[in-house]
């Protein structure tokens, strides 16, 4: 019962996900949703027959430039509550290295 609550609730997830995506993108790219579906799903299964530790070696550097980025924005996200932060500080934070 358990696993079939788990498979249920992963495929509702994977079949939102990849047509959200593939909405989002042929409304903004004007490609064909079709193609951006078929596109989703073939990345998708490609990087289902990597393992474990090819996949932590790609993410890995990913997440090292993304991290320090987004920390920044939640940062000045809750001190912008109690003091001023103008817009171009997060500008400021995104160009200097």
């Amino acid at each position: 019962m358990l696993a079939t609550i788990i498979i249920l609730a992963c495929l509702v997830t994977a079949i939102g996900l990849t047509t959200g995506t593939a909405c989002y993108f042929s409304q903004t790219t004007r490609a064909s949703y079709g193609l951006l579906v078929t596109l989703s799903l073939v990345a998708s299964a490609e990087l289902a027959v990597l393992e474990l530790n090819s996949l932590t070696e790609m993410a890995v550097p990913v997440q090292c430039a993304i991290y320090p980025a987004a920390l920044i924005v939640v940062v000045l996200g809750i001190v912008r509550k109690w003091v001023d932060v103008q817009t171009n500080q997060y500008q400021l934070h995104f160009i200097a290295p």
